[in-house]
C-alpha cells in the first residue's frame, strides 16, 4: 500500500508540474458548468489535449492487439481494459472517465468537477468502490493547493509562485514519507527545470524538459529519460523509452521504441493510430477512436 501511495502522489505531482504554471488552467466565462461558451481558449480545453478539432461531448477508445500477416497489420482481439470513454461538458472539460474491463463492466471511473472552469475535485472509484478523491484551490488562474485523500493516507500539496519558479511542497499523512518539495522553473506555461528534495533539504532528483508546439519532446531525469518525435499535426510519430498517446505519457525500458501512423476524420481529428514497438516495427496494437461531435 505504501508503495501505491507514493506513486499516486507522483502522479499527482506530474499533473500539478505541467498545468500549474498556467497551461490548461480551463479559464473562461460560462453561465454554468454545462452552460454555454462564453469567452473560453479552446486550445486549453481537455478537446484539445485529446487531439480533438473540434467541440465534442464524448471520446470512446477502443484498443486492439495488432500483428502482423503478409506484410499486412491484421487488427486482433479487444485487448482486457481496451475501452475507455471520456464525457466532456460544453465547455470542452472531461466530467467522467470510465475505463472497461470488458464492454459491460466498469473497472475504473473518474469524476471531474469544476467551479468557473477551474478544476475543483476529481473522484476516483475502482470497481464502484470510492479510491479517492482529489480536491484543488485556485487564486485567479494558479492553481495554489491540492489535497488528496486514498483511505487512511493524505497528500497534501501547497504550491507558491516566484516570478518564473514554482515551488511545490508536499506533505504526507499516513506513512513515514512525512514531506518533501520541487522546485520548477518555468517559460511561460512550460515547466523546463525541476529540482526534488527530501525533508532534510537534500537534492533527490533532477528533471529537464524540451519542447515541441507545447507537446513534450524530451524529458530526462535521475531515473527516466524519454524522446517524442512529431508530425506536421503535432502528433507524436516516434517515441523512445516511453509510449506517447493522447498526452499521456507512459515511461517504458530505455532503449523502448514505438512508431504510430494515423487516419484521420473531416475534422481532421485522428481515428485510428498503429503503433509499431522497434525499429523493425513490429505491428503492437491499434487503437481507434469514436468522436461524438456536437
Amino acid at each position: 500500500m505504501r508503495k501505491e501511495i507514493f506513486q499516486f502522489a507522483i502522479i499527482i505531482l506530474a499533473v500539478l508540474t505541467v498545468n500549474c504554471g498556467g497551461g490548461n488552467n480551463r479559464n473562461g466565462e460560462t453561465n454554468s458548468d454545462n452552460g454555454k461558451i462564453g469567452v473560453l481558449d479552446f486550445n486549453k480545453t481537455d478537446l484539445h489535449k485529446y487531439e480533438i478539432n473540434g467541440w465534442a461531448s464524448e471520446l470512446k477508445l477502443l484498443g486492439y492487439a495488432a500483428f502482423g500477416k503478409y506484410g499486412s497489420v491484421i487488427q486482433g482481439d479487444l485487448l482486457r481494459g481496451g475501452i475507455t470513454v471520456y464525457e466532456f461538458n460544453k465547455s470542452g472539460y472531461e466530467t467522467v472517465i470510465s475505463k472497461f474491463k470488458y464492454p459491460d463492466e466498469i473497472m475504473e471511473k473518474e469524476i471531474f468537477s469544476y467551479i468557473e472552469n477551474k478544476l475543483d475535485s476529481v473522484w476516483k472509484y475502482s470497481e464502484s468502490k470510492l479510491y479517492s478523491l482529489s480536491t484543488y484551490g485556485w487564486e485567479g488562474d494558479k492553481m495554489i493547493s491540492a489535497n488528496t485523500v486514498i483511505g487512511r493516507h493524505k497528500i497534501t500539496t501547497t504550491i507558491g509562485y516566484e516570478g518564473d519558479l514554482k515551488k511545490s511542497q508536499i506533505s504526507y499523512w499516513g506513512n513515514d514519507l512525512l514531506e518533501n518539495y520541487v522546485i520548477t522553473k518555468h517559460d511561460g506555461e512550460l515547466a523546463l527545470e525541476e529540482e526534488h528534495y527530501d525533508k532534510s533539504g537534500k537534492i533527490t532528483n533532477k528533471v529537464t524538459r524540451e519542447w515541441h508546439n507545447g507537446k513534450l519532446a524530451k524529458y530526462v531525469s535521475n531515473k527516466d529519460s524519454y524522446s517524442i518525435e512529431y508530425n506536421e499535426k503535432n502528433l507524436p510519430i516516434k517515441s523512445i523509452g516511453c509510449s506517447a498517446i493522447m498526452g499521456e505519457i507512459t515511461p517504458t525500458y530505455k532503449n523502448d521504441t514505438y512508431y504510430y501512423e494515423y487516419e484521420y476524420d473531416d475534422k481532421d481529428s485522428w481515428i485510428k493510430v498503429y503503433i509499431y514497438e522497434g525499429n523493425d516495427k513490429t505491428p503492437l496494437k491499434i487503437i481507434e477512436r469514436e468522436i461524438k461531435y456536437i
